[in-house]
């Protein structure tokens, strides 16, 4: 492995294999699976549904691109993954434009989307700090910005990820600090979002298990690239 892959990994918290869940993603329409995503699709959806013909939606970390399928043609959708593997099942299998790059350096000019899909990425990243700066700078004002992930302080999630996940997870392993470096409660994801964009919703859903979090992007307000 190149000492390139190993930083990417590094910062992407993935552990030294950089092991990619391409298959298990791409498994998360099917049941069981496919439960416990509702509310972040019915999230992405009721957003998209909010937005006119042809604005623009980036779907940053998108992997196989289930959460944003179907938002194309009638947005411009644009997916963007650091992993060649899912950029090119998303070319396939999906609708919209799908690049490889890196969340830290996005190939996009300020203000550019209306909406900014950000699923179940954020508890992989060692530092979500610029990452989460650079999505607030190519993000328009007025725009919003659509963050889920598991709820850490909740006793159900933490019940799941110690017995389903460690039998049926397959190269899924939550409970592994390498794979997510990130252990977020509503607190903790009030602070990290926060300090970059207003935050205008946070719920819970699944028994509390997924935190869903809804930010917009104010207009005339400065942005935060290198973290707080």
């Amino acid at each position: 492995m190149s000492q390139n892959q190993n930083e990417k990994n590094q910062r992407l918290g993935r552990g030294a294999e950089g092991q990619y869940y391409l298959q298990y993603n791409a498994e998360s329409l099917t049941f069981p699976r496919n439960v416990f995503h509702q509310p972040k699709l019915k999230a992405a959806r009721d957003l998209a549904a909010a937005l006119p013909d042809k604005a623009r939606v980036l779907d940053a970390g998108c992997s196989t691109g289930y959460v944003s399928r179907g938002l194309s043609p009638r947005l411009r959708l644009t997916g963007v993954d650091i992993e060649k593997e899912a950029v090119e099942f998303c070319r396939t299998h999906r609708e919209g434009e799908f690049l490889e790059a890196d969340l830290t350096a996005l190939p996009f000019a300020p203000d550019t989307f209306d909406l900014i899909l950000f699923t179940n990425t954020i508890e992989h990243l060692e530092n979500p700090h610029p990452i989460l700066g650079e999505l607030i700078r190519v993000l328009k004002p007025g725009g919003k910005i659509l963050i889920t992930t598991e709820n850490c302080a909740n006793l159900f999630w933490l019940i799941l990820e110690q017995t389903w996940y460690r039998i049926f997870g397959g190269p899924c392993k939550p409970y592994m600090r390498e794979v997510h470096p990130q252990r977020y409660t509503p607190a903790l994801l009030r602070e990290h979002v926060g300090g970059h964009v207003p935050i205008a919703t946070l719920t819970r859903a699944m028994l509390g298990m997924e935190l869903v979090l809804i930010a917009e992007k104010k207009p005339g307000s400065d942005f935060k690239k290198n973290g707080l």
